[in-house]
């Protein structure tokens, strides 16, 4: 994990503060079931561009990507499935940093297992 330095730290504390409105952006998207969220990725494609040394919110692994990566992978499957929606649609950055996440040994583990004999 990354010590951050004054700027990372202070997008770091940014991007937190921010997680709660994501949240809040998805679950009034579930309560209404109008129109996916938009503003919470996007946010997430801009935060991604902030830096460049590395495809990760803060460019290094840090607690920001361990704080999204869950909801996120939840959301995009019940995006996929409810809405057949692609949130990673014009979103580069995001696209590749899902990517990047699903390479790391400790966010594989999290991933729901497919049963595949069942009967």
């Amino acid at each position: 994990m990354t010590v951050f330095k004054s700027s990372k730290g202070d997008v770091a504390k940014e991007a937190l503060r921010f997680f709660n409105l994501f949240v809040s952006d998805f679950n009034i998207t579930l309560l209404i079931m109008i129109l996916p969220p938009g503003p919470a990725f996007n946010y997430l494609e801009n935060a991604l561009n902030r830096f460049d040394d590395g495809l990760l919110l803060l460019g290094q692994f840090s607690s920001v990507d361990i704080a999204y990566i869950p909801f996120v992978e939840r959301f995009q499957i019940f995006l996929t499935d409810v809405f057949k929606y692609d949130n990673t649609v014009g979103k580069p950055k995001f696209a590749a940093w899902i990517e990047e996440m699903n390479k790391i040994e400790a966010n594989k583990s999290t991933k729901l297992l497919l049963l595949t004999n069942i009967t």
